[in-house]
Parts: structure tokens; C-alpha cells; sequence
């Protein structure tokens, strides 16, 4: 997946919104980018269904949207395998965040999205509230995108391990 591109777009959404974006918007987005993303879109189901109006699937989580790869051809696995879950917080209160946040790194998905606006030391309680967590599963990533203050009009994406280590990091700026 190209995590650059992602935290791009998201920027891009964010300046288009004028910086009012939505958690509806951006599960319209991860559901746009749900139907065309290589791997498994044949058989990728998005839950709770992204666009406005629709309700193309009935199965909800108490994520704010997954992404799940179903196999209609199972014997003796799971038939339902959850690719992303994704968790957006518009609060700057770190309870707040905290416990959408918990909700993501208690999942099982390889993928774990969070958005946020950006609050300085957010980024280390983040990483401290993964490490703290008890289960450690190897290949399980954190993408955590920050939008930061409407007049910087930055986006920073960090791409961490299953310990909260930084593996990636990409910052996007709108301005021309």
C-alpha cells in the first residue's frame, strides 16, 4: 500500500474541505480507495459502508470503517479476514483519542489507520499507548496521520510497529 499517497490525498481532502473535514468524509474516502487498491478488491468488503446514503453492506464493527477480504471458499479458516480498520478523532482531549486509539491497536488487522489533528506530544502517547499494549503481533502497522493547524495546512503521516517504533514518515504541504 502506498502510505504516501494515502496521507497526500487526505491532505488534499482536508484543504478542499477547508479544513472542516469529517469522519464521514473520510470513510468516503477509505471506501473509494477500498474499490481500487490492488490485492484482494475483488473480494474486499467495507464495513460500515462509507458513502452517504448507501448501504451496500449491513455487518458493522466499533471501528469507524474496516476493510475486510472475504473468502467465499472456505473449509477450515475464517471465512472473513479484517485487511485495515481505521479510526478518526476530531477531539484534542487525549481521553478522547486514547480510547479510539485503543479500539485500533486492540485489533487484529495488519493495518491500523488513525486520524487526528495534531496537538503536540501526541504523536509519543501514541507510541506509548502501543507499547504499553500487552500483545505484541510482528507485521501489524500503525499509519497515523495528523492534520495539523488549518493555516499550516500540513499533513504528517507516521508508519510505526507493532512496539510503536517509527518506520516511515511523510509530510505533505498544500501550499504551492
Amino acid at each position: 500500500m502506498d502510505y504516501y499517497n494515502i496521507a497526500e490525498n487526505i491532505l488534499e481532502l482536508y484543504v478542499k474541505k477547508v479544513k472542516n473535514i469529517s469522519t464521514q468524509d473520510v470513510k468516503e474516502f477509505f471506501t473509494d480507495l477500498a474499490e481500487i487498491i490492488e490485492g484482494d478488491k475483488d473480494r474486499r468488503e467495507v464495513y460500515p459502508y462509507g458513502k452517504k446514503g448507501e448501504s451496500k453492506y449491513k455487518r458493522e464493527y466499533g471501528y469507524d470503517l474496516c476493510w475486510e477480504i472475504v473468502d467465499d471458499d472456505w473449509e477450515f479458516s475464517n471465512p472473513y479476514y479484517r485487511e485495515l480498520v481505521l479510526e478518526s478523532e476530531w477531539s484534542s482531549d487525549w481521553k478522547d483519542i486514547a480510547e479510539d486509539f485503543g479500539k485500533i491497536i486492540d485489533s487484529k488487522s495488519p493495518l491500523k489507520v488513525g486520524i487526528c489533528k495534531y496537538n503536540k506530544g501526541l504523536l509519543e502517547k501514541i507510541q506509548i499507548l502501543i507499547k504499553n499494549y500487552d500483545i505484541k503481533i510482528p507485521n501489524k502497522e500503525y499509519y497515523i496521520i495528523f492534520l495539523h493547524n488549518p493555516t499550516s495546512e500540513l499533513a504528517t503521516g507516521y508508519l510505526l510497529d507493532s512496539y510503536g517504533n517509527i518506520i516511515n514518515k511523510c509530510v505533505h504541504d498544500a501550499k504551492p
